[in-house]
């Protein structure tokens, strides 16, 4: 169907619905079509050598080896929303919605679940990661107070129960 407004282009281009048709109906078309990804990013972690990860909403993940030049986009390990990222000695890890975990050992371009102790709760979330300066002990927590820990650089992690007063 031609554009709902057409009459209003007739006036000044008499042949408006001619070539309209035509550029849509050819062989080679001259129509282009441009999509724009509305990726949100929710946390970013650069390491000394310039190499980071960016990760945001549906499990979008963004590498750089470059400080920020140039950024490469990363098949997704989930569909969920990956709320932070860290890198630790030897592994990256994002955390995520329904208590996701996730490490790489290659600087991000491939990702994979971490069994934990104990299952979160469906909606549960991990929402904050962080390492020592040494990037040997890491931390995550998320909610209903939880926490896991680890002390080998992220290849490893157990839950911690705060002890309340």
């Amino acid at each position: 169907d031609p554009p709902w407004d057409f009459e209003d282009y007739l006036d000044d281009e008499p042949d408006f619905l001619e070539r309209y048709f035509r550029e849509r109906s050819g062989e080679k078309s001259t129509l282009q079509i441009h999509l724009r990804e509305r990726r949100v990013l929710t946390s970013l972690q650069m390491d000394e050598a310039g190499r980071g990860l960016a990760v945001g909403r549906e499990g979008v993940v963004l590498r750089t080896l470059d400080g920020g030049e140039r950024w490469q986009a990363i098949v997704p390990p989930t569909t969920h929303d990956l709320n932070a990222v860290a890198i630790g000695r030897r592994r990256a890890v994002a955390v995520g919605a329904q208590g996701a975990l996730w490490t790489s050992a290659d600087g991000g371009v491939s990702w994979r679940p971490w069994k934990g102790a104990g299952e979160a709760v469906h909606f549960d979330s991990l929402l904050a990661i962080s390492f020592s300066p040494s990037r040997k002990t890491g931390m995550a927590v998320g909610d209903h107070q939880r926490i896991l820990r680890s002390v080998d650089g992220g290849e490893s992690w157990t839950e911690i129960r705060p002890r309340m007063p």
